[in-house]
């Protein structure tokens, strides 16, 4: 090959390098940019695909998924505390929610916020015991706990329909948008927890729990308050209000289950 043919070779490859390199250049490095660009993704994928109910629905659940998953992060994971119950409280508060709408005939949505408060109520009650102790007793009590749950729901069938669950009526809306409103209102819900989330790592509170983590016999002796803070952190994880779960056809909709 002439030196004239090697150096067009050199130069288109370089010129491919530099398209490359200006690909690269033009993706979104910054953590923050790329959130954005993938929130705006999931805003606007149901004006796009209006009658993906499907998509929408596993979509959703990952939504729910992800608001347990950074929850459960504030107290196990700045904290350390690993708890396996997480799921318990979350399931309280979609059957309160239930229970009063098969009750009084209420919009479900109107009660989700009183779940929600009975999730962080009991939260803090379990709590006061549950504090005292740590490391694998600390586990084993919470996972405890969930099956406690499960075997109450499952077993009070006048109150919770046992197996079954609990069943309520289709949502007001038409069915022509279906889980649209429920995709929305999961993806707002799991936004919020993760600022909230992301607030409390930034506080003193925050760095508190990472203190705790990482030794809470010294955290404790440089003044921090563990069984405070541990206690506030596991009542502020249930604070999110759980709503009735979607459904895409039948009559009538299953509430949330406990586990």
């Amino acid at each position: 090959m002439s030196d004239a043919g090697a150096g067009a070779v050199v130069g288109g490859d370089d010129a491919a390098a530099g398209g490359g390199r200006g690909a690269m250049r033009r993706w979104p490095r910054s953590p923050h940019t790329l959130a954005l660009v993938v929130l705006a993704g999931l805003i606007c994928y149901p004006l796009v695909l209006p009658g993906a109910t499907y998509y929408q629905t596993v979509l959703l659940l990952a939504f729910l998924l992800a608001i347990q998953a950074m929850s459960w992060n504030i107290i196990s994971g700045f904290t350390g505390y690993v708890s396996l119950g997480h799921s318990a409280f979350l399931g309280l508060g979609a059957y309160t929610a239930g229970i009063l709408t098969d009750r009084l005939g209420v919009n479900p949505l109107v009660f989700a916020p009183l779940g929600g408060v009975v999730a962080v109520v009991a939260a803090g009650a379990v709590g006061v015991v549950v504090l005292r102790v740590r490391g694998h007793a600390f586990v084993i009590i919470t996972i405890a706990l969930l099956l406690v749950m499960q075997v109450a729901a499952t077993n009070f069938d006048s109150l919770t329909e046992g197996s079954d669950g609990i069943t309520l009526p289709l949502p007001p809306w038409p069915r022509d948008i279906q889980n649209i409103p429920f995709y929305y209102l999961f993806l707002a819900l799991m936004v919020v927890t993760f600022g909230f989330s992301a607030w409390i790592r930034r506080t003193k509170f925050g760095t508190g729990l990472v203190a705790i983590r990482d030794d809470e016999g010294k955290a404790a002796a440089i003044g921090v308050n563990t069984r405070r803070r541990s206690g506030s952190t596991r009542r502020s994880t249930r604070c999110s209000p759980t709503p009735p779960a979607p459904c895409s056809s039948g009559s009538r909709a299953p509430s949330t289950p406990t586990s």
